[in-house]
Parts: C-alpha cells; structure tokens; sequence
C-alpha cells in the first residue's frame, strides 16, 4: 500500500503553524508513493519554534481530487506527556458540492475496513512501538474526546505520521467516493 518514504531535504521554513500562530522552524521534506492510482505526495515533517509539530502535504499527483490536500488538512503531532507522540485521527471525505474538495471528519475503525477498505490495525499494528486505540485507552482523556481514535509512537518516528497522512488524508479521499474515483496518470 505505501511502498516508499524518501527523504529529500531538511529546510528552514517560515508560516503559520496549525494553531494559527506564525512561527519559524525546519521542514523535512519526504517523497511519500503507494501502489494506488499512482499517488505520489511530497510532505513535509513540520517542526516549529513554538513547539509545535505537523504533517503539511506541499505537492500531490496520481488524481486531481489530491489538489484538495495541498497546503490544508495537516496532521497534527502532539505530546502524550509521556515520551512519545500522539496523531488523533481525521479522514479526508468528498463534499459533494462543486468544485470537488475535502473535509476532515472524525471516524471510527469500522469505517476505515467497511467503507475505505482499510484494516488500521493490521497497518500500524505491524510497525514496531505504535499503538491504536481510543485517547480514552492511550491518553487517559476523559473528556469529549475520550472516544477520538489516535494512535501513539515513539518520539521523533517521522514515518509514522507521514503513513497516517497518506491513509487519513490520500488514500481515504481517494475512496471516499465508493470506489468511483477513476486513477488519473502522473
């Protein structure tokens, strides 16, 4: 499914963080391609001045639906006050107003293996460190969003937030449409 994470570059960037707060830090950019329709992204691994962290997509090809992801739907990375990193789950999914665009909606397990055809626990469940489960199982979040899917990893494992990127944002746009959307050529 995601058969390739190259490196590129480590680069200074400039901008807002996901907070909205502007912010400098460096961008580690990666060359991320699946066996899907051809999808290639090149994300970037974010890491502000103000401790801030996400994933921002910067280039998409293999469908025009990828457009969408350029520049928004970023993956927020936080800190489960423990050691490690924490990414809570939100999947890209078609709005059915023109022009064709996303939005991110919390789901659940289910949805990802009935309606997007992807098993999330076999995935991350291979990679050695990540856990799944709610924040309420993970995070000890007792909260409203006790029951968010998110799943856990060790501190600095860049390629573990650039696959939930790819599967939450790419591939689960991709699907969003019952299997409809046609591959587009690079």
């Amino acid at each position: 499914m995601i058969y390739s994470i190259q490196p590129i570059a480590q680069l200074a960037i400039e901008g807002q963080t996901c907070s909205g707060t502007e912010s400098k830090g460096i961008g580690y950019t990666y060359t991320c391609k699946t066996d899907i329709g051809g999808v290639q992204l090149r994300l970037s691994y974010e890491e502000w001045g103000n401790g801030e962290r996400d994933i921002n997509c910067l280039e998409a090809s293999g469908h025009p639906l990828l457009a969408t992801l350029v520049g928004r739907m970023r993956l927020e990375i936080g800190d489960d006050g423990q050691g490690r990193d924490f990414v809570t789950f939100r999947t890209a999914v078609l709005k059915h107003s023109a022009p064709p665009h996303a939005t991110l909606c919390k789901r659940d397990l289910a949805h990802y293996r009935e309606c997007l055809n992807l098993d999330l626990g076999d995935i991350l469940g291979s990679i050695p460190g990540v856990r799944l489960g709610t924040k309420e199982e993970l995070l000890n979040r007792t909260g409203r969003e006790r029951t968010e899917l998110c799943v856990t990893f060790p501190r600095g494992a860049h390629d573990i937030p650039l696959r939930i990127f790819i599967l939450t944002r790419a591939l689960a746009l991709l699907n969003s449409n019952n299997g409809n959307i046609e591959p587009h050529g690079e």
